[in-house]
Formats: C-alpha cells, sequence, structure tokens
C-alpha cells in the first residue's frame, strides 16, 4: 500500500499501562461536585425566598383589588378603605 505506516509497538513485557483514575483524582472530582451542589442549593434557597416575597406581594395586591371592587359594587366608598394597611410594608421596604 502506498503511505503505510507500521506502528511501532515496544517490545518490553516491563511496561505496564495503568487504566482508570487513581483515588485522588477522585477525590478531587467529588470534592468538586460537592462545592457546585453547596453553591447551587445556596442560590436555589435565596431565589426560593424571593419567590415567597413576590407571592405576597401579588396576593395583598389582589386582596386590595377585591376591597376596591366591593366597595364600589357596595357603594361603601373608598374612603372608609385604608390601602395603606392592606399593602402594609411591603411598598416601604
Amino acid at each position: 500500500m502506498f503511505g503505510a505506516r507500521r506502528s511501532q509497538t515496544p517490545k518490553n513485557d516491563t511496561i505496564h499501562t495503568t487504566v482508570g483514575f487513581t483515588l485522588i483524582e477522585l477525590m478531587i472530582v467529588i470534592l468538586v461536585i460537592g462545592i457546585l451542589a453547596v453553591v447551587g442549593m445556596a442560590n436555589f434557597q435565596s431565589m426560593r425566598e424571593k419567590t415567597k416575597y413576590a407571592s405576597c406581594i401579588s396576593n395583598q395586591k389582589h386582596v386590595c383589588e377585591a376591597a376596591v371592587i366591593y366597595s364600589m359594587d357596595n357603594n361603601i366608598g373608598t374612603t372608609s378603605i385604608n390601602v395603606s394597611d392592606l399593602w402594609g410594608a411591603a411598598l416601604i421596604t
């Protein structure tokens, strides 16, 4: 064949090839995965708290809108509904 080369393998039987990973390498990989998991869980917890806060604000807004609609339907007047009490400190912070 044109341009074919034979691969020359060493004939020495004392050369041992190791297949796999050492214990240190495996421990480092497990450590890195553990650190990434801890960081991911911390971010997940903070996002969960932000979601709860946003849900609470949304629920307060719906209660406020329902109170205004109720007052309009029953001719109560909006002066008897204190909207700032319904919103609470959520709008201030």
